[in-house]
């Protein structure tokens, strides 16, 4: 179930820190965007928040929303709507274990951040397909994808530090998976300092046990 956590922590942190109420809030309000709005570039930033919300709740109602909304996006040349639901589509298969479909759809939505140069979405894309390499096995490759979504965010987003200790604590893991435990320490640090940097508790935490973890496997008991 990696890849699941990791897609919704890259993609769209939208709803977790809500309780159940403000969540109920959200999706209402989501929802009369989405039947009110005459903006089509609203309506659809709407449908693909909703998909999203649903592929891990009621994913025949995230398919229904995507099917309909992914020709619209394409007939009405809102071409940043079509990437965003692309992108999608590729979690909704992810999640229903289809790894051809996901991996088609993920380098569908590179493809299309690429040509239309949304640098924030094809940087998801990026380390979407990571994850899918992750999920089967394809260590190597996956890595080559978080060093490329990690060079890819400090050379276009600068100013947005926060985001990189994500992809640090991605390649740790993957050196953890790979038992190259120095390595991983190394890594799980760098995520550390930013996360300590910005105060995020909850991220602090999974760092420290990280690299609890990696200490242990290299025989430094106490430090662990």
């Amino acid at each position: 179930m990696k890849i699941l956590k990791l897609i919704l922590f890259i993609n769209m942190i939208y709803f977790v820190q809500y309780s159940n109420a403000q969540e109920s809030e959200i999706i209402d309000s989501l929802w009369n965007k989405y039947k009110l709005s005459d903006n089509d570039s609203i309506k659809l930033k709407a449908a693909n928040h909703l998909a999203f919300h649903y592929i891990f709740r009621e994913p025949e109602r995230a398919d229904s929303i995507l099917k309909v909304e992914t020709p619209f996006a394409k007939e009405q040349q809102q071409y940043f709507g079509l990437t965003e639901l692309t992108n999608s589509r590729g979690i909704y298969h992810a999640v229903l274990g289809e790894k051809d479909s996901s991996k088609y759809y993920f380098k569908k939505a590179l493809g299309l951040s690429r040509n239309y140069k949304y640098t924030n979405i094809e940087v998801m894309c990026i380390n979407n397909i990571g994850m899918f390499c992750w999920n089967n096995g394809a260590f190597k490759e996956e890595l080559k994808y978080f060093y490329e979504a990690l060079d890819f965010s400090k050379t276009n987003f600068p100013d947005n530090e926060k985001t990189i200790n994500s992809y640090f604590n991605n390649i740790g893991l993957i050196y953890q998976e790979l038992e190259q435990f120095e390595k991983a320490i190394d890594y799980h640090k760098r995520a550390l300092d930013i996360r300590i940097k910005y105060d995020l508790k909850r991220n602090i935490a999974q760092s420290y046990n990280n690299l609890a973890i990696c200490t242990k496997e290299i025989g430094d008991l106490d430090k662990a």
